[in-house]
């Protein structure tokens, strides 16, 4: 599963894969874990686009927090559980960062 900090811009970090992508490297290297090819970098902007989008679609419905977290984890797994050994143990993280960081989107100017 990517790794992705807190303080880490989602929609940059796809913008970045899909650079890294059209220059269809024959070795990735990732920093963390194995060495990977390009297929694990389409893999990742499919993955943080699914779920980037699911999230926004729920918040933008009035989904809370804690309804998202409880319901989207099912989805994914079925969608991308397979393509990562740490889903279950990584998942929860992954979408706590995109909720808040799509919450902070929403944000009412004061």
């Amino acid at each position: 599963m990517p790794i992705m900090t807190p303080r880490g811009n989602i929609t940059k970090l796809i913008s970045i894969l899909k650079e890294v992508e059209q220059l269809n490297p024959l070795l990735v290297l990732t920093g963390h874990g194995e060495n990977t090819s390009v297929k694990s970098v389409s893999r990742d902007i499919q993955f943080l686009t699914f779920v980037w989008n699911a999230v926004h679609e729920s918040l933008a419905k009035g989904t809370t927090p804690a309804r998202i977290q409880a319901s989207l984890p099912a989805t994914l797994r079925i969608k991308f559980g397979k393509a990562y050994q740490d889903f279950d143990t990584s998942i929860s993280y992954l979408l706590e960062m995109m909720i808040d960081k799509q919450r902070l989107q929403f944000a009412p100017i004061t």
